[in-house]
């Protein structure tokens, strides 16, 4: 990294200097101070000056340069100097110092460099919760800011991928167009400003079971010669996608699936007419309500018997 400089005195910007018996009194001018060699610990710094002159640098996390300074003795033109024992991935402040051999010292302009970023963010606190029959949210945290990733579907395969660029610590994702009752795998993925990367290991949770419908209600069976007229009230839920009516001929039936029993009607209504049956003889029903997902009801029954 090449970062601007300043000549100086004997402060920061400053050209005076300490005058040795009347001769040299101005300070070097710094110039072409370069950052290179940057590691996840250390990183060395070049310059300049306009005479021969000694070398430091002072560093820091902060302009108060906490850390102490690097330095050399030798009186050169050409400043090379090694920055060790610092952290992975901070950003340090540093400024760079030089005297002259009569004593005139050029301080430059505080200057920043970060070290490399070379570990992978840690994922932890994964927490699984509002769960529904068709959506689910994730969250977690890392140790280091990062990119929230979430990949999820039935199988190890995915398939669905929900993202969010920002680089924070707390993440929360939510996935949508779940299925309900279903098993689902999911993972998560938190990349740093480095493009350090971390997967999570599989992750599952089950979304809520659809519930059956309710019944019908209101069931009133109304006799006619040789006919019934069926009536029913249906109900409510929003997935409701049908009813069925049986007819049995003995005995109420067990099931909307009773063998001993015929499907009589079946779809989207609320009334039905029986024709052509037989006066004085018991006729047994079931009105099943059934949703999308082909769940039933437990069903309400009744019986009419036609008269003249």
């Amino acid at each position: 990294a090449t970062v601007p400089s300043q000549g100086g005195g004997s402060g920061p910007g400053g050209d005076g200097g300490s005058p040795q018996g009347g001769g040299d009194t101005s300070a070097p001018v710094i110039s072409g101070i370069i950052v290179s060699q940057i590691t996840i610990n250390s990183a060395v710094v070049t310059w300049t000056t306009s005479e021969a002159s000694d070398s430091r640098v002072d560093f820091g996390l902060t302009s108060g340069f906490e850390l102490g300074s690097s330095n050399s003795s030798a009186l050169v033109t050409t400043h090379t100097l090694s920055v060790s024992g610092l952290t992975e991935g901070l950003t340090y402040q540093f400024r760079v110092r030089s005297k002259d051999s009569s004593g005139n010292e050029a301080i430059s302009a505080t200057q920043t460099f970060s070290t490399l970023d070379q570990t992978s963010p840690i994922i932890s606190s994964i927490t699984i919760q509002n769960v529904t029959q068709t959506t689910a949210d994730v969250s977690w945290m890392t140790n280091e800011s990062s990119t929230s990733v979430v990949e999820y579907g039935t199988s190890l395969s995915y398939g669905t991928t929900r993202s969010n660029n920002a680089l924070e610590t707390s993440h929360r994702v939510s996935m949508s167009g779940l299925r309900a009752g279903t098993l689902y795998h999911l993972r998560l993925t938190s990349t740093d400003a480095s493009s350090n990367t971390t997967i999570s290991a599989d992750q599952t949770l089950t979304t809520v079971q659809d519930a059956p419908p309710t019944n019908v209600s209101a069931l009133t069976i109304t006799p006619a010669n040789t006919a019934l007229t069926i009536t029913w009230t249906n109900p409510s839920d929003a997935d409701l996608a049908g009813i069925r009516v049986i007819e049995c001929p003995s005995a109420y039936p067990v099931s909307q699936n009773d063998s001993s029993c015929t499907v009589v009607g079946n779809g989207i209504f609320t009334t039905l007419v029986r024709t052509g049956l037989t006066n004085n003889h018991t006729y047994y029903y079931g009105v099943f309500a059934y949703d999308a997902a082909g769940q039933f009801a437990s069903g309400a029954v009744g019986l009419g018997i036609p008269t003249t």
